[in-house]
């Protein structure tokens, strides 16, 4: 069944323009540290408590399609 799973999610990227997936690991350069050094704009993010209604409600009003799900900052 995985399989089957596979080949439809490459075949509705092609559809969409996004070609195939590849599986391979990714070419570029991982560094240790934090996200937040290297973004150029605020990186909104959420608890994994916060209501799913909310996240979608954030997707469509900010025009972004994920949301980094990330634990509250220890104080």
């Amino acid at each position: 069944m995985g399989s089957e799973r596979l080949k439809f999610e490459t075949f509705r990227r092609t559809l969409r323009g996004g070609g195939p997936i590849s599986l391979k690991a990714s070419s570029r350069t991982k560094r240790e540290g934090s996200v937040m050094t290297v973004a150029k704009t605020e990186v909104l993010t959420m608890a994994p408590t916060t209501p799913i209604c909310e996240a979608m409600k954030l997707t469509a009003e900010r025009k972004i399609r994920r949301i980094p799900v990330a634990d509250p900052p220890q104080t």
